[in-house]
């Protein structure tokens, strides 16, 4: 009698994009890069090598030396969008440990605990909200990610383009865990020729689950969502395991990476957009160091598209406004700046 073993399907890469690197290059030590983005319905704004990734609307990653502010540049607004920002506390080259940001919003004012370097702040911006981190790092340098994601439109439709659709969302919601609540799975953990290669091999799982890791931190997307910082030494691999029907985006962060069936070569910022998965199956990504004696950190997001179709998006008063229709993203900003002090409550 034969047995026939499963064999979970791998991902490949459907292709690969640069980080862009923009914004002030004047003040030592302050960099800013984006990997998703684009300009908003009035041309504002800069396009990119990747305009979205259903349901990822924006990624950007930023570098602020202790005393320099950051992006933020106080309160501005957001509605349709759920941002989440990660601070890296492993950059190679210059500290990132001390890396901290302090949140504020028109909700909660500064009745808000500090993100710290290791840990994750979510804010569902939803009907819209003012709000702002401010760079209160220490020392060396904070090491910001944020990526945006479809909060789900789609399932908050209106027939009506020219209304305030966004009104049909949720209430802002800020939520944050501190380092100490964000699981880290370690050496054996991962399996692969990562086993026995102790602390120097790790992955912090910031949402989702992986390596026999939950994190505390809600999906902010319907249908869940993975959100991961890996590590592996020189010659390392590991195999990470994505859901079924998740789309995804590997982004290189330190050293080189090969990921997935194509074993596509990544240098640092380089992205890979994985290729589609099949809806009912879930799959294997191998993601490896090919590295001879450098460290490779790769950060991994993947989530269920929202198909919510184009989300048009306004810039101005500093903040960025998504919403189901161009008409509806006009109508939002106005709300804004007709109250701003009470908008979204």
């Amino acid at each position: 009698m034969s047995t026939t073993k499963a064999v979970a399907m791998q991902r490949a890469v459907e292709y690969t994009i640069k980080s862009t690197r923009f914004g002030p290059t004047h003040i030592p030590g302050k960099e800013h890069y984006r990997i998703i983005g684009s300009t908003d319905i009035d041309g504002k704004g800069t396009n990119h090598a990747l305009a979205s990734l259903d349901p990822f609307v924006f990624l950007d990653e930023s570098l602020n030396p202790a005393g320099v502010a950051g992006l933020g540049g106080g309160g501005h607004p957001h509605a349709g969008i759920t941002a989440i920002t990660y601070l890296n506390p492993n950059r190679l080259g210059s500290s990132s440990a001390n890396g901290a940001l302090q949140p504020w919003d028109n909700f909660n004012a500064t009745n808000q605990p500090v993100n710290n370097a290791g840990g994750v702040y979510v804010i569902a911006s939803g009907r819209g909200v003012v709000h702002d981190e401010r760079n209160i790092t220490s020392s060396g340098v904070m090491h910001q990610f944020q990526l945006w994601v479809d909060p789900g439109h789609k399932s908050y439709a209106s027939n009506n383009e020219t209304e305030d659709s966004n009104l049909n969302l949720p209430v802002a919601q800020a939520s944050l865990h501190p380092p100490k609540d964000i699981p880290i799975a370690r050496g054996d953990d991962l399996g692969g020729d990562s086993s026995g290669a102790g602390d120097a091999s790790w992955c912090r799982v910031i949402i989702g689950s992986q390596f026999g890791h939950t994190s505390p931190t809600a999906s902010p997307i319907i249908g869940g969502m993975l959100y991961l910082h890996l590590s592996l030494p020189a010659s390392g691999s590991t195999v990470v395991k994505i859901p079924a029907g998740f789309r995804g985006i590997a982004l290189c962060i330190e050293g080189e990476a090969l990921i997935g069936a194509t074993k596509t070569h990544l240098s640092k910022r380089d992205a890979a957009v994985l290729s589609p998965g099949i809806i009912n199956e879930g799959s294997e990504l191998v993601i490896s160091n090919p590295g001879n004696n450098e460290e490779m950190q790769v950060l991994l997001a993947a989530g269920p598209p929202q198909h919510s179709g184009p989300l048009y998006k306004s810039l101005g008063n500093g903040g960025a406004i998504f919403a189901a229709s161009e008409d509806a993203a006009r109508v939002c900003m106005k709300r804004f700046e007709a109250d701003p002090d009470n908008f979204g409550k």
